[in-house]
């Protein structure tokens, strides 16, 4: 760590100030904690049948809200053309699959 700092190039700042998207942001977390709690609540389907079902369509239509707000904002959140890499597909995939399991 020591040797780092002496042959490491230091960091360069970065002029250009980029904003932050806080509203894609709000609204693709309110979407995954609806997601999350319309599949937590999965199991008790027959006793509250419109508080899970409402909870994922409504997950499903703010994530879809987010998807089309990251493709229009000039500076998204994050950039969608990262999904074009098969490698980083395939890696989340997997992560996603071995987490579901364990």
């Amino acid at each position: 760590m020591i040797l780092s700092y002496y042959y490491l190039p230091a960091d360069e700042k970065n002029e250009a100030v980029q904003k932050t998207d806080i509203i894609s942001g709000i609204v693709m977390v309110l979407g995954l904690l609806s997601l999350t709690y319309g599949t937590h609540e999965l199991v008790h389907v027959k006793d509250q049948p419109f508080m899970v079902i409402g909870s994922l369509v409504l997950a499903v239509l703010l994530l879809i809200m987010v998807f089309y707000r990251l493709r229009s904002v000039a500076e998204p959140l994050f950039d969608l053309q990262l999904f074009r890499h098969r490698s980083l597909v395939v890696s989340n995939a997997v992560f996603f699959a071995l987490g579901a399991f364990l």
